[in-house]
């Protein structure tokens, strides 16, 4: 990433940090040395590998004039050739190599327009792939969510602002569509056309919206996603066990990825399992009882609860079965008990039952949703304060 100043923190600075969690501790094994065969004097500049890498990622953001942005291009052929530490005596499954593979893949997973690059350089056929899957992935200390789970841009601008206000950065992003149009499957080049008709709109309109262009990244890097975990490392026992490994909260990479809407993602992990155990990872419930498609249900995103049934659905009759006998899950407003003095979920729930409540929020009732109130109710009535007093501070 860039530090506050728009600079890229050197390479060989991000290995060290990165290769913390195979530091030994004292009276352990020593470290692992430099290789032989390095000429002497480039032990402080780092070796040879290190400075080729570093080189291609401080060209890679040029285009933005210094300013820190995630639209950099790094020269895949020049990173390519980067990696061919062979010749220094590294083995291609050792952990010193393998960490500094490591910050390559960290630092292209923070670029867009080097998302797809990760296929190539997790192509089966590279030397060091299945030991990346094994030793990396599916490590102890590498999590699969902050991978799958990226925050995606929402726009604030649209094209023609960027254009008139801050023109290098319409040239980066322009420089990534076109990417995108020349190399995009046909749903990709879909999304990439709604967005361009979107934003032509929201011109017209004065007007932002983000979704359009959230989907076309999720597109994208759902791509890699399901490239690393279902080609890549697709022999890797230990990566795939990453990969199904529920969070503290009980949740799924799945789970994740629906509570985003991010119907292209949660495709990419199904078809990156065998087929018979697509059912039972969708139907896993996280530490409150939601399923994924419970998430993706709350958000109304409903492309991806339609994702979620046709390839994490019930596929056999025994399945069906387990399916229909699992209650539902629980309702969101039962997580939030109303405080004491009137008020809150209770009160309005109740206010709904009894028929007080109008079905558009604002009703009149006492414990009603007021109008623009983020949906606490409304006073109980009587001239009662809306929240108890034990809330509010002191008077002066």
């Amino acid at each position: 990433r860039h530090g506050a100043d728009g600079r890229r923190p050197a390479l060989a600075a991000l290995a060290l940090a990165c290769a913390a969690p195979f530091v030994r501790e004292a009276g352990g094994a020593p470290p692992v040395k430099m290789p032989k065969g390095i000429p002497k004097g480039l032990m402080n500049q780092g070796p040879p590998w290190r400075q080729a890498i570093d080189k291609v990622f401080s060209e890679a953001c040029q285009v933005n004039r210094g300013s820190p942005s995630v639209f950099c291009f790094p020269d895949k052929s020049a990173l390519m050739e980067g990696l061919k530490v062979e010749q220094y005596g590294l083995d291609y499954d050792g952990e010193y190599f393998l960490m500094d593979l490591y910050v390559v893949f960290k630092q292209l997973c923070d670029w867009p327009p080097a998302w797809t690059m990760l296929i190539d350089i997790l192509d089966t056929k590279q030397p060091w792939t299945s030991a990346f899957c094994d030793k990396i992935i599916g490590s102890p200390w590498w999590s699969a969510l902050p991978f799958v789970r990226r925050s995606f841009l929402s726009p604030r601008h649209t094209m023609k602002q960027l254009e008139n206000d801050l023109p290098h950065v319409a040239v980066s992003m322009n420089k990534w569509l076109d990417q995108i149009k020349a190399s995009g499957n046909s749903q990709t080049q879909k999304l990439l056309q709604d967005f361009r008709t979107d934003d032509a709109e929201d011109t017209k309109n004065r007007m932002v919206r983000g979704r359009p262009m959230i989907r076309l990244m999720q597109q994208v890097h759902a791509r890699v996603v399901q490239h690393v975990f279902g080609t890549a490392c697709k022999g890797s026992t230990e990566a795939l066990a990453k990969m199904q490994k529920n969070d503290t909260n009980g949740m799924t990479i799945l789970h994740h990825v629906a509570s985003l809407g991010d119907a292209a993602g949660a495709k990419a992990i199904l078809k990156s399992l065998p087929k018979k155990s697509r059912a039972e990872f969708a139907a896993i419930r996280d530490a409150y009882g939601y399923r994924a498609e419970d998430w993706a249900r709350l958000g109304d995103f409903d492309e991806t609860v339609e994702a979620l049934r046709s390839l994490g659905g019930a596929a056999t009759k025994k399945q069906r079965a387990e399916a229909e006998a699992q209650p539902p899950p629980p309702e969101p407003l039962s997580f939030f008990p109303a405080a004491s003095g009137g008020g809150g979920a209770d009160a309005a729930a109740a206010g709904a039952e009894d028929g007080e409540c109008s079905a558009e929020v604002g009703g009149d009732a006492p414990g009603c949703a007021v109008a623009g109130g983020g949906g606490w109710a409304g006073p109980p009535g009587d001239g009662a304060p809306a929240v108890p007093a034990s809330w509010l501070p002191p008077a002066d």
